[in-house]
This record gives structure tokens, sequence and C-alpha cells, in this order.
């Protein structure tokens, strides 16, 4: 029996049983037919249905614009249709079904409003709505309405529920689905802009890390997410858009976890010894924001940025770089105060942590010397690095009137390591053999490094005038002892020529201290125009010491001093800033036009040779930012900056920690000046769930600080800093669209970006320095398609990576590049308590050497149960299920291009268990 369409009516059709085949496909046939009428016929009975509402705020009888309006039928767990209210505070949803249902009005800051309407045919009008502000903490409620995102000028709000993630999973997985928004190498980066802080409700969490809340912060607590560029503190307190702003993510709770204690904690164990565990304990209240963290695992999954590793590296160096295997353990805790007078401000927090990171690399790469002359080298380098790292912020605020405030902002950072280094290596030019050989170094490291910032602001009388007193003082101490040995043999004609072997040991020891001093007075001059002055006084020393000693075979020692390698330098480096600028600031608009003059004085001294000079930059600066309405956004700012160079870049002493790149500095450097140029250009359209953006940023630097290169017939470089006559340019357009299709529950984000830069090297081969000129365009495309219901969610994207590179030397052939990838998932839960999800992701090369370009399919997926009143939740994951990962990158700058091949964690199989409380 089958059902068909016949002569405009449905009729039941028997059919006989070697029939059935041709059945199924009449069926199939006659679906589309089906669900068209079906569809076309539900639309016929609300296509003329209306619910109106009007949103004004109960206090100023003020529209409230981009209030979100939802109704839930019966049977719904979630709002299916929504509108958002204009300028005037209308609200209208279009298509709605006859039927009693739940009408809702949210927005932040604001009491969320529920009514009960029964919808009739036609038009329906629900009036006039007051919605009463309210305190935020308590304010904030659960909102699983379709609208992904909100653009209202120069924020962006997500809506967290309209992203599944999973029940254990964690802040960064939910920042993963953002549009715009991408995490590289545990970088949050929005349209290209890295984010500098994740904030709780306005407060910072972990004040320097937001590492620490991606990793650490459950995804299921959040409602919304805020991204935006925040004001500097001194624009705040002025009310002068200064044009001095940092992206941050400011996240807002779901209601029921405040004045109670919440959190979660989970372990796991897996093959090959694999391990995780976290905890999180948090309570909030109107007042006090305290969180507790900890964190210990061997997947790569560190939960904090390792400063104490930044400053290891910064001493000894690495042969291998990349992400590799890392395990961690972190524990610590955050504490946020406001008193009920906000008189009072405080934040502060501590992290204590340990990480043992072990890179296995393989590198090759080709540099071009000459127009007929190729270098090819290939190495094997290791490393393994081991942190042990305190780190304590804290910021007071304390503002006795609404007149002047006062902030005090100490933070300290002590580490410790030890590190240990292994390379083997070959070298040939054009197809003749020129050196081989074994490098090796271990030892260990200490380091601290600290600041105290006080600020004085205060308003004096004249609405508009305002003066800002900033002091600031800051400390770095930085060790390390070690072993340096390598073995290398040069070949001629074929046959090894000679050797040379380096056996050393090293102490050396880098110190810093800075004071500045910071002044703004700002003079309203009437019709929102202002004048504002400012002066920096900035002065630096700095201190290196490098005492190296060969091994004495005879005493069995290292007490043989090697002069070249022993270095003991100090500088000073003063720098000043006078600044004058002339504002505008309006509702909708506001602009600066300004300058300052720049001069900087350099001054080393070490190993009788001295250097003194200064430098006199004029710097103009221009901004203009414009509010179209409550959606369009519009900023151009330009800015001309000078860059120091470091004391390592000055000191003229080389270092041969590798033997095959030899380093030396200059003390002839010129400060290197920088144009920025910076547009950015947003819009939404509210009722479509729509928004675009596009961003620019161009910089052009002169006197760049670049490295002239001499190639001996030994392979090896010697390379010295130099400033460049030429000058360095870069320019990043990127270009975002995200849109959800009327109608229904899909979701389009299309991303793109291209990019054009150059560099310039100079070459010496053959006695003679030659400029080499490379230029880079990258061109990267993203689509990505969702579809999302209350319990499913399938997502399928396809992203595209091309970079082509022209070399001005002919013996380096010109470069394309692809790096492409398509991927899938599914998220899926079933019952409200079995969750399944799957993803898998299939990259594929062109243009890599051989050996690299391999296509790789990477799948994982995972099965978990929620249990005990959603309290627990058992997760079984499979991670490369086809054991096909591999990291691979290829680099390409000045003269050479390089593929890049490192270790990674390979399939395992983690089982975890998480039990949360209070959410």
């Amino acid at each position: 029996m089958v059902v068909v369409l016949a002569d405009g009516a449905l009729q039941v059709v028997e059919v006989e049983e070697e029939d059935n085949m041709k059945a199924s496909i009449e069926i199939f046939r006659i679906i589309p037919l089906i669900v068209l009428i079906l569809y076309g016929g539900g639309n016929f009975l609300f296509a003329q249905n209306t619910l109106k509402v009007v949103v004004l705020d109960s206090a100023t009888k003020a529209p409230v614009e981009a209030a979100l309006f939802s109704v839930k039928y019966i049977g719904e767990t979630n709002p299916k249709r929504h509108a958002q209210s204009d300028s005037s505070g209308v609200a209208i949803i279009q298509r709605v079904p006859v039927g009693r249902a739940e009408a809702r009005i949210d927005y932040v800051g604001y009491r969320t409003y529920t009514a009960t309407v029964d919808v009739k045919r036609g038009a329906n009008d629900m009036g006039t709505v007051y919605l009463a502000s309210a305190n935020q903490l308590s304010s904030i409620t659960v909102s699983a309405t379709g609208n992904q995102m909100l653009v209202k000028q120069d924020t962006i709000e997500f809506n967290a529920s309209s992203f599944k993630v999973e029940e254990a999973d964690m802040l960064e997985e939910l920042i993963k689905k953002l549009p715009g928004v991408e995490i590289e190498d545990g970088k949050i980066y929005a349209d290209g802009k890295e984010v500098k802080k994740i904030m709780i409700d306005g407060k910072t969490f972990f004040m320097d890390d937001p590492t620490l809340a991606s990793k650490n912060i459950p995804a299921k607590i959040v409602e919304k997410i805020r991204l935006l560029d925040r004001q500097s503190d001194e624009a705040r307190f002025t009310g002068i858009d200064d044009g001095e702003e940092e992206t941050v993510l400011d996240l807002s709770l779901k209601n029921g976890i405040f004045d109670n204690w919440f959190g979660n904690l989970g372990g796991g164990y897996g093959s090959d010894r694999r391990y995780e565990g976290a905890l999180l304990a948090g309570r909030f209240t109107n007042t006090a924001q305290l969180s507790v963290i900890g964190n210990t695992n061997n997947t790569n999954n560190a939960g904090f940025r390792d400063m104490a590793m930044d400053m290891l590296t910064s001493m000894v160096g690495n042969t291998a770089t990349g992400n590799g295997v890392t395990t961690s353990k972190m524990g610590g805790a955050n504490y946020n105060y406001e008193s009920k007078s906000k008189k009072i401000k405080t934040q502060n927090s501590y992290l204590y942590s340990t990480s043992d990171q072990v890179i296995e690399q393989t590198v090759d790469r080709v540099s071009s010397l000459s127009d007929d002359i190729t270098q090819y080298s290939h190495s094997n380098n290791s490393n393994r690095n081991k942190t042990r790292g305190h780190r304590f912020n804290s910021e007071t605020v304390y503002s006795p009137s609404e007149n002047t405030s006062f902030t005090l902002r100490p933070s300290l950072q002590i580490g410790s390591g030890d590190f240990t280094r292994g390379r083997d290596f070959t070298t040939l030019r054009n197809t003749d053999s020129t050196n081989r050989g074994t490098s090796s170094s271990f030892g260990d490291n200490n380091s601290s490094k600290g600041a105290v910032t006080f600020v004085w602001r205060q308003r004096l009388g004249k609405p508009g005038r305002t003066m800002a007193l900033v002091l600031n003082y800051n400390f770095s101490r930085n060790t390390a002892d070690g072993t340096n040995r390598s073995n290398t043999f040069y070949f001629k004609d074929g046959e090894i020529n000679r050797s040379k072997e380096v056996d050393q040991y090293y102490h050396r020891k880098n110190t810093s201290d800075g004071y500045a001093v910071y002044v703004t007075y700002t003079e309203p001059l009437g019709r929102n125009y202002f004048l504002q002055f400012a002066h920096r006084s900035a002065k630096s020393r700095s201190t290196t010491l490098r005492n190296t000693f060969d091994y004495d075979p005879e005493t069995g020692r290292y007490d043989i001093p090697d002069e070249d390698m022993t270095r003991d330098y100090k500088g000073w480096f003063t720098t000043r800033r006078y600044e004058m600028s002339f504002r505008k600031q309006e509702k909708n608009y506001n602009f600066m036009l300004g300058a300052s003059l720049q001069p900087s004085t350099t001054k080393s001294t070490g190993r009788g040779r001295d250097t003194s000079y200064t430098v006199y930059n004029i710097a103009p600066t221009a901004r203009f930012i414009h509010r179209f309405d409550g959606s369009k956004f519009l900023r151009i700012t330009y800015r001309g900056t000078t860059s120091q160079p470091s004391l390592n870049q000055l000191l003229p002493l080389k270092d041969n920690s590798n033997p095959l790149v030899i380093q030396e500095g200059n003390d002839r450097l010129n400060p290197s000046f920088t144009h920025n140029l910076d547009t950015e250009y947003r819009t939404g359209k509210r009722n479509r769930y729509r928004w675009f953006s596009v961003t620019f940023r161009g910089r052009y630097t002169t006197n760049s600080i670049i490295n002239r290169k001499t190639y001996t017939a030994d392979g090896v470089q010697m390379r010295q800093y130099i400033n460049s006559d030429k000058g360095i340019y870069s320019m990043d357009l990127r270009v975002m669209y995200n849109y959800r299709i009327p109608n229904t529950d899909f979701y389009w984000n299309l991303w793109t970006r291209s990019a054009l830069n150059n560099g310039i090297s100079y070459l010496n081969v053959n006695s003679q320095f030659e400029e080499n000129t490379t230029t880079n365009f990258n061109l990267g495309l993203s689509n990505r398609l969702s579809y999302r219901l209350d319990d499913f969610e399938a997502t399928a994207a396809f992203v595209i990576s091309y970079r082509r590179t022209w070399y001005s030397s002919e013996s380096l052939e010109n470069l394309s590049l692809w790096t492409n990838r398509a991927s899938g998932s599914i998220n899926w839960t079933i019952n409200k308590t079995w969750n399944i999800s799957s993803d898998v992701t299939h990259r594929f090369f062109i243009g890599y050497s051989e050996g690299y370009g391999k296509s790789q399919t990477v799948w994982n997926a995972s099965v978990s149960k929620t249990f005990f009143r959603k309290r627990m939740t058992a997760k079984v994951k499979v991670y490369d299920i086809l054991k096909s990962n591999r990291s691979i990158s290829r680099t390409n700058a000045e003269n050479y291009w390089q593929d890049t091949r490192n270790n990674t964690l390979g399939r395992y199989l983690m089982f975890t268990l998480l039990y949360r409380f209070g959410i």
C-alpha cells in the first residue's frame, strides 16, 4: 500500500508484492510535493498573523532598542520565533501560528518580561511593555532564542544558548563556535585582534591571562558573551574617547548560580597513560567573586600561559619550536570585590604552575644565496623544557568622590626551569656537501619580573576639565647557567676539510629596571571641543652579562676564558613624548587630530665600546569614529610610533649557541618608525539576524631593523642587525558575514582574509652584499554552515588558505602553496541524558616538499551519559581514530622557505567522569 497524489488529492493504492520497489520509488518522487503542500499550507494558515509589542524603559519611558522579543508554544522547549525592537522600541514577529503562547522580552540590564498571549488570525498587538531595570547579576536568565548575536555599535553580543556544547565542555569550545573568533596557539583573536582579557560581568578573571578563563570555565554556565573594544581607564573616567582600547570578552553567567557555591570536579584516564583532571569552584555575589581553579594533564591542555617558559626561552633560545607534547599542572585563585558604596574595587589573582614540554622536530630549508647558488639544509631537533612559576596580580581602585580616583596595580612573577637541547644537521650547497654535525646544550634558569603602577585621576570642577598622573616602575631579572657543545665537520670537494669542536660552560644574566611618569591634562573649549596635553618620560637601564669558559682536558674543568663569547654591557634608554591633540566629542561621532614630538636617547657601555646618540621623531595621530545608529559603526585611526632596538640587538658580540648561525649585534642601530592605519566598519540587520564587518590594517616602517647575512664557504650563516633604508610594509583586509536563513535553523558564516607584505634582506656570498626582496600574498576563505535544534547540531565547513611568494633572486623559484581543510561535526542529545558527538577534518596540501604534503583525515568521536540529577557526566572519547594527525607547516621569509614537522599526541582513548554542583 502506498500514498500517491492523483488529480490533486491523496489516495491510498494497493500494489502487488513485486511492485514494492516501484512503489518505493514513487514515494520518494512525491515526498517533495507533499512537503511543499504541507509547508505552503502551513504558511497560508499563519502567513498573515503578526504579533506586535512596544518596549519602553519603565523609568525614563524611552524606547528600548534591540530588546529580544520571542514566543514559545506548547510542546516547544525553546522559542522558535523572535524579533528585535527597533529604535522606536517596536518589535513585530511575522508569521505566528494561531494559539496560546508564552511571550518573552529579554534585554541585558532589565528584568525579563513574560506573559501568556492568545494569538488570533490577523494582526495581534500586545500594546506597550515597560521593562524595569535590575541588577545585572540577578537579571540574567536562560533564553535559548534562535538569535545567535546582536550587533550594537562597537559591541557584538553572542547568545551562548545558540551554540550547542556538551555538558563537560569548557569555555574554549564555545568560543571556537563564535563567528569571527579564532584560537591560534592558545591565543584568542577576534577580527584579527588579540583578546587581552576575559571578564565576568565587567570584572577581570585572572587579570593577565585569558587562557585561564577559556580553559577552565564551564561553557554551560555562560548565558551571553560580549565582544567589545574596551576603552582605557582614562577614557572611562573623563568620558572622552582617547582611542586607547583593548579587545575583551565579557561573560554574563546564567541565573541561579549566584550567592551559592558552584563549579565542577572531573578527571580522566586513557590509553598511552594519558590523564587529565580539573577543578573549578566559585561563589559570586553582588559585591564579590571568588574562584578557585586547578588542572593537571599530559594532553597538551595546559590551561594557562606559561610565562616562566617565555623567560627561559628568551635566555637560551629554541632549536625546535611548536607545541610538541606537554605535561602540566597548575592551581590558583581569583578574587574580585566591589564595596556597596562603589568607592573601592579590587581584583587579585595568584597562580602556581609547572610544565614539561617535549618537542621532536624535523626541518628542511631551501635558501637562495645568489642567482646561481642554492643551499639545502636538513636537521632533526629535540627540546625538553621544564618550568615552575608563581604569578601574582592585583588592582585596587579607590574613588573617595566622583571627582577623584586612585589606582594601585602591582604584579610579580617568579619562575625557574631547566632545559635540554639536541640537534643533528646536514647542509648542501647546490649538490655538494658543505657541512654536517651535532650540537647539544643543557642547563637551568631562574627569573623574576614585576611592576608597580600608581594612577591618580582628578576632575577639576568644569565639566570635561581633567588631569591624570601615572607613575610606573618595572624590573626583570633573568639568569641561565648551561653547557654548550657542538661538533661540526666541513667539506671541500666532497671530502672532510676540517672540523670544529665547541665545549663551553656559560653564565648569563640579564637585568632591567624602568621608570616612567605620564601626565595628561584636558581642557574643554565649549561645544564639545577639547584640547588635551600629555607628557611621558621614561628611562630604563639594562645590563647583560655573559661569562664563557672553554673546557680544559688537562684540568677536567671549564676554566679557560673565551674572550670572544664573553660580554658585559650596560645600556640606558631614555624616551620622552610631548603630545597635543584637538578633540571633538558628540553622541554619534568623535574625532581627534594631534601630534607628538618623541626624542629618544640611547647609551651603552662595555668592553671599551661606548655609544651615545639621540634621535627625534614627530608622530602625527588622527582618529574618526562614527556611530550611525544602533548597529552601524565606523572607526578610522592613524598613528605614528617609534620602536627602540633591544639591548641584544645593540650588543656587538657574537652568539654561537647554534654552530651554523652566528648572530651579532650592532651598536649603531637607530630606532624604527612605523605608520599605522586601522579601519573598521561593522553593521547588523536586527530583524534578519545578520551582520557584516570589514577591517583593514596597514603598516609602513622606516629604519626597520633587519638581518644582513653573510654565508661562508662552510655553509655558516653570519648575521648582523642593521637598519634598512627601504620601507617595510604590510596590509591586511578581513571581511566577515554571518546570516541566519529566514524561517529555518540554518546559520551561514563566511570569513575571508587577504594580506600583502614584503621583506628585505642583504646577502653576502662572494664578498659583495646583494639586496633580496620577498613579497608575500596570503588569501584565506572560510565557509561554514550550521544547523541547530534544541537537541541536535550539525556543521559543515570548508577552509581554503593560499599563499604566493615572489623572490627577487632568480635562484629561488616563486612559491604557491595551498592548505585546505574540509570538516564536519554533529552533536546529538538523546532523551536529555545521552550525548553523541563526532567531528572529522580532512586536510590536503598543494606545494609542500616531498614527505610533507600527504593529506590527512582526523576523526574524533565521543559518547557521554548524564545522570544523578544532571550532576554527573561520564564520557568516553577517542582522539584521532584513523591515526592520521600530523603537525606540519611551511614558513618563508627573506631568502628561504622551510618545511617543519613536529611530534603530536597521536591516537588515544580517554574515559572521564565529571561532577558539577550549583549549576
